[in-house]
């Protein structure tokens, strides 16, 4: 099969050990205060090719491995989640000069869905899943995708995702944040306080990661720093290596 996270799952759980735990679901707890408890929590579920940026406008973590399915944990009422499609295929009729399969990073646009959630109900973020690499590259060009409940009832769709603006009196909003977490993007909170949301966001860059030689970091959280810094072309280098 193309796909790398179908034909590779052993490759994956074997690198998701030594990561962060082979599991069918990783929990994110989303909010703060004390545990809520199970018939009072709402959970998200979210797919592997999904890549969830932001929670009512809390940056979430980017994993070392993005293709990762994830529960997240949240508090009753409304929510807005600002996501992407990222999907990691193999090109096994290409080779590289070294001799090794390729694998191809297609993401989308980030899109952003808005919804109200019920004490102690579970809900699935899903698409359409494509069935080959051609076939995801076009759907990341329009991708949509829905909330639906235990049910499977329709909840929500996704729509197109509108930067917030930066107000004159408040610096550090969503836009910021997501700005920063986008790249390298530069921001001059004088000049955005007048000029239009797309000029005060800017779209993910290659970032040059370093790491204090003062600040001893764990191997994993090493990881991560220099996976979120990582471009597409370094992130596909680091998984042509890793199913080698």
């Amino acid at each position: 099969m193309p796909h790398v996270h179908k034909f590779s799952a052993a490759m994956f759980c074997l690198i998701l050990l030594i990561v962060s735990g082979c599991s069918s679901n990783y929990p994110v707890r989303v909010y703060d205060g004390p545990t809520i408890p199970d018939d009072q929590v709402v959970v998200l579920k979210v797919p592997e090719d999904i890549n969830v940026i932001s929670i009512d406008g809390q940056k979430m973590t980017s994993y070392l491995l993005e293709n990762l399915s994830i529960d997240y944990y949240l508090k009753p009422g409304p929510h807005s989640v600002v996501f992407q499609y990222s999907g990691i295929w193999s090109v096994p009729s290409v080779e590289s000069s070294d001799g090794k399969a390729n694998v191809e990073l297609i993401e989308s646009e980030y899109v952003q869905l808005q919804f109200s959630a019920k004490p102690g109900q579970h809900y699935v973020l899903q698409h359409e899943t494509p069935p080959s690499r051609s076939s995801a590259r076009i759907s990341a060009t329009k991708f949509k995708a829905s909330v639906v409940d235990s049910n499977e009832r329709l909840i929500a769709t996704s729509g197109k995702y509108v930067v917030p603006t930066v107000s004159s009196d408040v610096v550090g909003t969503e836009a910021v944040t997501l700005a920063h977490q986008a790249g390298d993007a530069q921001i001059d909170v004088a000049s955005a306080q007048g000029k239009t949301s797309e000029q005060a966001v800017q779209q993910p860059q290659s970032t040059q990661v370093k790491l204090p030689v003062s600040e001893s970091l764990p191997t994993l959280d090493a990881m991560k720093v220099l996976w979120q810094g990582a471009s597409k072309e370094e992130k596909k280098a680091f998984l042509k290596w890793a199913f080698q």
